[in-house]
């Protein structure tokens, strides 16, 4: 008969419990979980394959489409309409969160108006 030895929880077993075998089964296959997750991620929430991601990103000279910085610690995001569900480009967290996702076309448009106005404050 075997044995019993104790998991990481502490608890008797005859081998790892379910999450100590998960986290063990993780982190010898790291990388490999690492790639599936985000081919399935990337399939499921945007309908794209990895290699679709990387055209993109070439296509865009690897920098954010919006302010043409490069990602620094993580990848680009990809922006896309939710209603739709339109690929539109990749942009970094902070273009894809505030200057993207918070605007509609008549705010686009309106932000445009300012932009190349002649308005000057300082002249009132």
């Amino acid at each position: 008969m075997s044995k019993a030895i104790a998991c990481s929880h502490g608890k008797p077993r005859l081998g790892d419990c379910n999450p100590c075998r998960g986290r063990r089964d993780r982190e010898l296959n790291k990388e490999r979980c690492d790639i599936s997750g985000r081919k399935t991620r990337l399939k499921r929430k945007f309908g794209i394959t990895p290699l679709q991601y990387e055209k993109m990103l070439k296509l865009q000279g690897g920098v954010c489409a919006i302010c043409f910085r490069p990602p620094k610690n993580i990848r680009l995001a990809v922006d896309h309409d939710h209603a739709t569900k339109r690929v539109r480009c990749l942009a970094c967290f902070n273009c894809n969160r505030f200057k993207i996702g918070r605007n509609t076309i008549a705010t686009a448009k309106r932000v445009l108006e300012i932009l190349v106005g002649t308005f000057d404050g300082r002249s009132i």
